[in-house]
C-alpha cells in the first residue's frame, strides 16, 4: 500500500509501520535542504537583478520621455514668445504710424 505525500511516497512495510522510500529520504536530507535554500537564494538574486535592470530601463525611458517633452515645451514657449514679441512690435509700429499720420494731418 502506498500513500502520497508532498515530495515523495510513503509505503507501509510488513510490520505495519510506515517507511519512507528513497526519494522522500533524499528530500528530507539536510544537504538537499541546503541545496534548495541555495537554489532559492540564487533565483531570488537573479530575480532581483532582472527587476533592477527592468526598473532601470523604465527609469531611463521615463527620463528620455521627460527630456523630450521638456524640449518640446521649451520650443513651443520660444515660438509663442517670438510670436508675442512680433505682435507687440507690429502694434507699436501701427501706433507710431497712426501718431505720425495724426501729426501730419494737423499741420496741414
Amino acid at each position: 500500500m502506498k500513500y502520497e505525500m508532498s515530495g515523495g511516497i510513503m509505503e507501509k512495510g510488513k510490520s505495519g509501520k510506515t517507511k519512507h522510500n528513497k526519494n522522500f529520504k533524499e528530500l528530507r536530507n539536510k544537504g538537499k535542504r541546503h541545496d534548495n535554500d541555495k537554489i532559492i537564494e540564487e533565483v531570488n538574486e537573479i530575480n532581483e537583478e532582472k527587476s533592477t535592470k527592468f526598473l532601470d530601463a523604465i527609469n531611463k525611458y521615463a527620463n528620455e520621455q521627460k527630456d523630450e517633452i521638456m524640449n518640446e515645451a521649451n520650443e513651443i514657449k520660444e515660438k509663442e514668445l517670438k510670436r508675442a514679441e512680433n505682435e507687440v512690435l507690429n502694434d507699436m509700429y501701427r501706433l507710431i504710424q497712426s501718431e505720425i499720420n495724426a501729426v501730419s494731418y494737423t499741420h496741414l
